[in-house]
């Protein structure tokens, strides 16, 4: 025999019942912790560049791993001219090695400029290779120059225009015509024209055509190919929810709401999604900038609605969006991105992180205190948010470029968590709209639908259809002896049996009132239909339900009348059913718990 816990155990267990559970408060912990760690990742130092030692002159051999890396540069900040230093070599004054890291303070007034010059020598086998070279992206308009030569001009630096965000990486061909080969040096210089950025070069490297166009394809797919697909599947479903609310049946706010996160989503990559280099680079900016705040505060607006938890006080969720719109605007309205990078840094300080948290915290409260199982999808997508987002810390705070930004994917994860919550939300509400709620079959206007449905394609394809009417024998009587909760506990167990039986995708079983069921079978004869319906007259007095008040037998039977359309007839539904309730007339007269059968219709 157990023994009952002692008091003050039982009073600690009741109390950690009642008080408010601890995993909500962990969970908020997280994104701080994400964002702690990024900090400190930011605030190391950077690693100090010897300046001295020339870097050496790398060589690329043929050979299916041949790759040369450039990973050393010479540097030299100077005022601003283009074509100044393109003979850059470690005897030019204020010269010095690169290694990467962040780029030298700029050195004195006006504009400036940083050059990279890197040596290279190519084997004599490499002449009838085709060679490239891979460009990362960059954060600052570039002058690529090969022996002098300009190759290429990426990103805008004239007439006012500034059009820095390169985020592509590129693979430029290298004309064999310009290539030394043997003992003679190839120079490659980099012209950099940042305005305030300093972040440091991407990887850079020579190797075969083909292999640096398969490294800039994937490169390039996975940083922006498919954040692009994610802005038009957002602006999709976004515009595809908006109209649900507008011109659907379900007027339901929470459609408007994640229509909402979908085209805040949007608006928040747009500068990803259309950016070139024609672009107004600012404009872009401070519209995806705002975004990002508007995303976050449409998405604590969602979860608010979602999970009901703040129902009762519907002002917070209003100010926590009003607060929001005010920080997007503020975001929105600045003239520069130093003024765009400081708004949207206070930004995240005062209104996106703590919305996260937030949007957590309501979450976890909805999971363990609600037992709203949807809600742990949204708390999965919502650490995807945090672990892209501190990834995107990391790199951000040491100035390092990733393969890829990930904090899209990130909130395209909360996007599709949403749709597939909302789907199986419609797709709840549709099942029991159309199914009878106590055996789980088809109601009686699904069935009516599904009858008119198929006798006009029975009268188009010319196909046979067959219709089953049953009812429960005496069954008023074995409610009034057996009590209405066990009247209830058989329709359940023969409407099991019923949709058991009657198992063909097209087929349909329905309650179709009372203790009637229904089933229409296309595509079946006569025959067919009768040996049915005989298996499952069987079927059910073979469950053995006790019936002690039936004058059929001494268990629950039905009586079940059948008939079947030939091809192509032209009777109408209303002489359809009538039809069949007479054949189950004709077996409730016969005495029951039997099968009677017509055809109807000329062949």
């Amino acid at each position: 025999m157990s023994q009952r816990p002692p008091p003050a155990r039982t009073a600690r267990r009741s109390a950690r019942r009642a008080s408010p559970a601890r995993t909500p408060f962990l969970l908020c912990l997280l994104p701080a912790a994400a964002l702690a760690l990024g900090s400190c990742v930011a605030a190391l130092p950077d690693p100090a560049i010897p300046p001295e030692a020339r870097p050496p002159v790398r060589v690329l051999r043929p050979g299916p791993e041949g790759r040369l890396e450039l990973t050393e540069f010479l540097l030299l900040e100077s005022a601003r001219e283009e074509k100044g230093h393109l003979d850059l070599d470690g005897s030019t004054p204020g010269s010095r090695a690169y290694r990467g890291g962040l780029l030298p303070p700029a050195g004195g007034p006006g504009p400036r400029m940083y050059t990279f010059a890197a040596r290279f020598r190519l084997e004599p086998a490499l002449r009838g290779e085709e060679l490239s070279l891979y460009l990362g992206p960059s954060e600052y308009p570039l002058r690529i120059y090969l022996d002098g030569i300009e190759l290429l001009r990426r990103g805008r630096d004239e007439g006012g225009a500034y059009n820095s965000s390169l985020r592509s990486a590129v693979a430029l061909y290298l004309p064999p015509e310009l290539l030394r080969y043997g003992d003679e040096e190839n120079l490659l210089v980099l012209e950099a024209y940042p305005r305030g950025e300093v972040w440091g070069l991407d990887r850079y490297y020579v190797d075969r055509r083909d292999r640096v166009s398969a490294a800039v394809f994937l490169r390039n797919f996975v940083g922006i190919d498919l954040v692009k697909g994610a802005f038009v599947l957002a602006m999709v479903i976004g515009f595809y929810f908006l109209g649900l609310f507008l011109f659907g049946q379900m007027r339901r706010p929470s459609y408007l709401l994640f229509a909402g996160v979908c085209l805040s989503f949007c608006l928040s990559y747009f500068n990803m999604a259309i950016h070139h280099e024609a672009n107004d680079e600012v404009l872009l900016e401070a519209l995806s900038k705002g975004g990002l705040v508007l995303l976050s505060s449409s998405t604590l607006a969602f979860v608010c609605e979602f999970s009901s938890v703040l129902n009762r006080r519907r002002a917070l969720p209003l100010a926590y969006f009003a607060v929001g719109l005010g920080f997007a605007l503020l975001v929105i309205t600045r003239g520069s991105k130093q003024a765009i990078l400081a708004s949207f840094g206070l930004a995240v300080d005062l209104v996106i992180v703590p919305q996260l948290i937030l949007d957590i915290g309501i979450l976890a409260y909805a999971l363990i205190r609600l037992r709203n199982r949807q809600a742990l999808t949204l708390l999965a997508a919502f650490a995807i948010v945090i672990a892209t987002a501190g990834h995107d810390v990391v790199h951000l705070g040491s100035m390092r470029i990733p393969y890829a930004w990930l904090t899209a994917y990130g909130y395209i994860a909360v996007v599709l968590a949403i749709f597939g919550i909302l789907v199986n939300t419609y797709r709840q509400y549709e099942r029991r709209a159309s199914n009878d709620w106590l055996t789980g079959l088809a109601n009686r206007q699904s069935f009516d639908a599904a009858l008119a449905r198929e006798v006009e394609h029975s009268r188009r394809g010319g196909d046979c259809l067959s219709l089953l009417m049953m009812d429960v024998d005496f069954f008023k009587a074995y409610n009034d002896n057996y009590g209405h909760l066990a009247g209830d506990q058989c329709l359940r167990s023969l409407g099991r049996l019923i949709d058991a039986t009657i198992a063909r995708p097209a087929d349909l079983a329905a309650r179709y009132g009372g203790e009637e069921f229904a089933a229409i079978l296309p595509a079946t004869d006569l025959a067919g239909a009768r040996a049915l319906a005989e298996r499952l007259r069987a079927a059910v007095e073979g469950l053995g339900i006790p019936h002690a008040a039936s004058a059929a037998a001494d268990r629950v039977t039905i009586s079940i009348g059948v008939v079947s359309l030939r091809c192509g007839t032209g009777l109408s539904l209303e002489r359809i059913v009538e039809a069949a309730d007479q054949e189950l007339y004709r077996a409730k007269a016969a005495g029951r718990n039997r099968v009677m059968s017509a055809q109807l219709g000329e062949g």
